[in-house]
């Protein structure tokens, strides 16, 4: 049988561990975010709940130019075969999260460096040259889903489990 004291000490060890989850709790959220993004990528697609949202083709114009790009310049990164979103791989690679506070978290892209990802991600319609119909169709790769709620809620489980094995001692 334990003692007060023992019953304590467990108890601070607890809280102790606790709060060290709760402290890194934040840029694991990140973690797992930029993880789910990338899957999206992955699977052309937003992964919503459990099914994927694919993206809409590229249209037949801008698959030709690509590969009239990557004919006429050596060492060209464009082609049609290539998937959608991933033609260089500079959005791909600017997805970032960012911890601001205790417990908030941010993911997403530098607008400045990468500028077409929110139309990306939201889709645009309007006049090329203040002329032309033009509509980009949404692709979505960022936002709260279901998949990643799963995630984060199974990691702060895992987490606590962890800092519960010190009261069950």
């Amino acid at each position: 049988m334990k003692t007060i004291a023992h019953l304590i000490n467990d108890f601070q060890n607890f809280l102790a561990q606790y709060n060290k989850n709760m402290a890194e709790l934040p840029r694991v959220m990140g973690k797992i975010a930029v993880d789910v993004v990338h899957e999206n990528f992955e699977a052309q697609g937003y992964i919503a709940d459990e099914a994927v949202i694919k993206w809409e083709k590229r249209s037949p114009l801008t698959d030709k130019t690509y590969d009239s790009r990557g004919k006429n310049y050596k060492g060209s990164v464009y082609s049609s075969s290539n998937p959608i979103l991933r033609q260089t791989g500079n959005l791909y690679n600017a997805i970032r999260y960012s911890v601001r506070g205790k417990y908030k978290v941010f993911i997403g892209v530098n607008t400045t460096i990468i500028p077409y990802a929110q139309i990306h991600n939201e889709g645009l319609e309007g006049n090329a040259f203040g002329k032309y119909p033009f509509k980009m169709p949404q692709r979505k790769f960022i936002g709260i889903s279901q998949k990643l709620r799963k995630r984060i809620f199974k990691e702060i489980q895992s987490k606590n489990k962890i800092a519960f094995k010190f009261l069950s001692k």
